[in-house]
C-alpha cells in the first residue's frame, strides 16, 4: 500500500549528529514531562548552585592576572572555576543552560568586588558572550564535540580561543570601573583570555573526551535532533560575524594598549617600570599578530571542512526531496493495491503511444482484462481475499507481458494492457497467453489449506485507420470484453475488423 509522503517541512530540515544537538531550554515543560527531562532539569539546578558562587573564589584568592615568568617575557593567567562547568554545559546542554549560571556567577563576583550595579549588569555578559561563540560554532558545523579526532580537537582549540577573546571584553569594563591604568589592566586582560583558553585546552578538553560520549547518550532522548536550513543559515552568518568582530576587537585592543603604553614610557629614565612598560608594549603588539595568524589558519581549515559538510548536507536534502517527489509521482500515478498504473496514468500512456503510432505509421493494440465472477469472490471470502486476488492477477499479467508493454488497473477488477508495435494477431496471442497463465494460478487463502482459482475474460482491439482518437481503441476492446463475457467467460475476443487493423 502506498502512503502519502509528508514533505511539508522535512526537506527544509537537517538531521544533525547526536553530538551536535542541544536541549531546548524549556524548564516548565521538562518539569511537567517528568522522568528523564525532569532529572536533567534538577541536575542543571544543582550545578547552578555550585557554579554561581564558585566565581567568588577567583576574587578571594586573587587568581586574576597571575604572572608566570618565562625568562625573557612573562605571561599572565586567570583561574576562573565557573567556566570549567559552563563550557561543558554549553557543549552538552546548550547556550542558555550555560549562559544563565555564567551570567549570575560573574554578577556575584562583580558585586563582591564592589563594582557599581549599573556596570555589573553589563559586565556579567562577558562570559556568556564567549559561550555564545561555542554555541554558534557547534550549531553550524558537523565537527564532533567529543574531541575524538584531530579535526574536532583543532576545532575546539580554535573556538576556545575565540570564545576566550570574546569574553575578555570584561577586563576593560573592570579596568574602567576600578580606574586603573593600562599597566594594571593589561595583565588582567591577557590573563582573562589566555587563562580561559588554557583552562579549556588542558582541563575541559579531557573532560569532553573522556565523558562526552556517555553524557551524550544519557541526554539523547531530551535533545532536539533537527535544525531548519533557514535557522542554520542565520547561525552561520552570526557565527562568522561574531568571529570577525572578536578578532578585530582583539587586534584593535592590542594596538590601542601598545600605543598607550608606548606614549607613557619615559625612555630617558631607564627605570625598571619603564622597561616593563616597553616589554608590555612589545607583547601587546606581538600577541595579536600571533593569535590572528592562528585564528586565520584555523578558520581557513574549518571553513573548508564546513563548506564540504554543508555541500554534502544540501546534496542530501536535495536527494531526499527528489525521493519525496518520486513518491508523489507514484502516489498520483499508481494504484495503491496492485502497484500498477492507475486509470489516469494509463490514459496518459495510451495518448503517447497513440500519437507515436500515428507519426511512425506503426501498430498499437490494447487488451482489456476482467476477472470472471469477482463479486462472488468478495461475497464468499470477503474483500480482503478479493484484494489478494486482484494483486495476484496483476502480478501474473505483469510477468506474462513483454518488458515494453504497459499494464494498468482500469477500475475494480478490470485491467488494461497497452501493446505498442503489436498487430492484432500478435495481441491475440499475448492475450491468450495471459488467459492461460491466470487460469493456472492457484491462490492459497491465509490460515487455511483452501486453494482459490479464478479465470479472466479478455477483449482485444488494434489501432485502425478510421480511429480519430485513442479512446476509440478502448471502446472496441471494451465491447469485445463484453462479448467474451456473454460467450461464457474465460476466453479472448477480438473487437473490430482485422483487415482494417493496421495503418
Amino acid at each position: 500500500m502506498l502512503e502519502t509522503p509528508d514533505i511539508s517541512d522535512e526537506s527544509s530540515r537537517i538531521n544533525l549528529p547526536l553530538g551536535n544537538t542541544f536541549i531546548r531550554f524549556s524548564p516548565l515543560t521538562m518539569w511537567r514531562a517528568g522522568s528523564k527531562p525532569r532529572a536533567v532539569l534538577l541536575l542543571w539546578l544543582a550545578l547552578c548552585v555550585i557554579i554561581i558562587p564558585s566565581g567568588i573564589l577567583t576574587r578571594v584568592f586573587e587568581w586574576t592576572g597571575i604572572a608566570v615568568d618565562l625568562g625573557t617575557t612573562s605571561i599572565y593567567l586567570t583561574i576562573y572555576i565557573p567556566m570549567l562547568f559552563c563550557v561543558p554545559l554549553v557543549m552538552w546542554f546548550g547556550f542558555l543552560w550555560a549562559a544563565i549560571p555564567a551570567y549570575f556567577s560573574t554578577f556575584c563576583v562583580a558585586l563582591f568586588g564592589g563594582m557599581p550595579i549599573e556596570w555589573i549588569v553589563v559586565f556579567a555578559f562577558a562570559n556568556p558572550i564567549g559561550l555564545a561563540m561555542y554555541a554558534m560554532f557547534y550549531r553550524t558545523t558537523p565537527i564532533s564535540k567529543d574531541l575524538n579526532n584531530l579535526e574536532s580537537l583543532v576545532g575546539f582549540f580554535m573556538i576556545a580561543l575565540v570564545a576566550s577573546l570574546a569574553g575578555s571584553i570584561g577586563a576593560f569594563i573592570w579596568a574602567l570601573t576600578n580606574n586603573v591604568g593600562l599597566n594594571v589592566a593589561y595583565p588582567v586582560w591577557l590573563g582573562w583570555w589566555f587563562g580561559g583558553w588554557l583552562q579549556s585546552c588542558l582541563i575541559v578538553a579531557p573532560i569532553l573526551y573522556f565523558f562526552g560520549p556517555a553524557v551524550q547518550r544519557q541526554l539523547a532522548e531530551v535533545k532536539n535532533s533537527s535544525l531548519k536550513l533557514n535557522n542554520a543559515k542565520g547561525s552561520i552568518i552570526a557565527m562568522i560575524s561574531g568571529f570577525i568582530i572578536v578578532v578585530l576587537c582583539f587586534v584593535g585592543a592590542g594596538r590601542y594598549i601598545s600605543l598607550q603604553q608606548m606614549a607613557s614610557i619615559d625612555w630617558a629614565s631607564g627605570q625598571t617600570m619603564s622597561l616593563m612598560q616597553a616589554q608590555n608594549t612589545v607583547d601587546s603588539l606581538s600577541y595579536p599578530l600571533f593569535i590572528l595568524l592562528a585564528v586565520i589558519l584555523a578558520l581557513s581549515y574549518l571553513g573548508y571542512r564546513a563548506m564540504i559538510s554543508w555541500y554534502d548536507t544540501i546534496k542530501g536534502v536535495n536527494q531526499k526531496l527528489s525521493e519525496k517527489n518520486k513518491q508523489l509521482i507514484n502516489l498520483v500515478s499508481l494504484d495503491p493495491l496492485s502497484g500498477l498504473y492507475n486509470r489516469r496514468k494509463v490514459f496518459e500512456q495510451l495518448e503517447c503511444e497513440y500519437n507515436r503510432s500515428l507519426r511512425s505509421q506503426g501498430t498499437l493494440s490494447i487488451i482489456m482484462v476482467d476477472v470472471d465472477k469477482f463479486k462472488r469472490v468478495n461475497d464468499t471470502y470477503g474483500h480482503l481475499v478479493g484484494d489478494t486476488v486482484i494483486k495476484a492477477i496483476a502480478d501474473t499479467i505483469q510477468v506474462t507481458l513483454r518488458d515494453y508493454d504497459t499494464l494498468g488497473r482500469f477500475g475494480g477488477e478490470e485491467f488494461i494492457a497497452i501493446l505498442p508495435s503489436t498487430s492484432c494477431q500478435q495481441a491475440q496471442i499475448i492475450a491468450e497467453r495471459v488467459r492461460a497463465a491466470v487460469s493456472k494460478l492457484e491462490i492459497v487463502l491465509d490460515n487455511t489449506s483452501q486453494v482459490l482459482q479464478v479465470t479472466v475474460s479478455l477483449g482485444v482491439a488494434t489501432l485502425a485507420s478510421t480511429d480519430s482518437k485513442a479512446e476509440s481503441i478502448i471502446d472496441r476492446a471494451d465491447k469485445a470484453l463484453l462479448q467474451a463475457k456473454e460467450n461464457g467467460r474465460n476466453q479472448v475476443v477480438f473487437g473490430g475488423d482485422q483487415t482494417n487493423s493496421t495503418l
